[in-house]
This record gives structure tokens, C-alpha cells and sequence, in this order.
């Protein structure tokens, strides 16, 4: 049988594991929504600092984005860089569009893509 005092200290620990796994996964300042207005299917969308000359990977990872939906880009909070990123858009049929003017995503939540432009919010 286990004791009070035990059982205490377990429901105390398990307590602590789930707050810091909670604390560990919160949000980042840069996390937003991507929106597809494009009328086209996004194979790929590649997010970089402003300041690279490099493109990021593909943060969609395996899945594509249709148009008229939506999906959360999330930063790892371990990771610093600047607020201001570029992104470049791949669709299905392989054309591109890219957005290199530097976005500041800590001061948007919403980044839509439409044909051409885009809309932060």
C-alpha cells in the first residue's frame, strides 16, 4: 500500500513534468498562420531570415497546403534569429513566388498568401 506522503510526492512530480512540458511548448513570438489564397496547391513553403542568402527547408514538411487552407508555422523558441523573414512559395505544377521584402512575423499572427502578394494581419 502506499502511503499518503508517497503518494503526495507522485502527484507533486507528475504535476511539475506536465507544467514544465507545457512551459517547453509554448509559443513562440514568430509563430503565425499561413493562409492559401493563391488558387493554387503550395508543394512548399520555405521560410528564411531576411538576412540569409539562404532558403530555409521546407517548413510543410511532407504535407502540401491546398488553396483555401490554412496551417500553423511554429519557430523552436531555442533557436533564436530576428523577427524579419522572407519566404518563398513552390507549387504542384513546380512555378515559384517569393516574398524577399522581410516580413516581421512577431507583429503579425496571419501571413496570407495570395497570386502575387501578400497580406500580414
Amino acid at each position: 500500500m502506499i502511503s499518503q506522503n508517497t503518494w503526495r510526492g507522485w502527484v507533486s512530480l507528475i504535476a511539475i513534468l506536465i507544467m514544465g512540458a507545457t512551459i517547453s511548448q509554448a509559443a513562440d513570438v514568430r509563430d503565425f498562420q499561413a493562409f492559401n489564397n493563391t488558387g493554387r496547391q503550395i508543394k512548399s513553403l520555405k521560410v528564411s531570415a531576411h538576412e540569409s542568402e539562404v532558403w530555409g527547408p521546407n517548413v510543410l514538411g511532407l504535407q502540401v497546403l491546398p488553396n483555401g487552407y490554412q496551417t500553423t508555422i511554429s519557430f523552436n523558441p531555442q533557436v533564436p534569429t530576428s523577427c524579419w523573414y522572407d519566404f518563398k512559395l513552390i507549387f504542384a505544377d513546380g512555378s515559384t513566388e517569393t516574398y524577399t521584402q522581410g516580413w516581421n512575423v512577431c507583429m503579425y499572427t496571419e501571413i496570407h498568401f495570395y497570386d502575387g502578394y501578400l497580406r500580414a494581419l
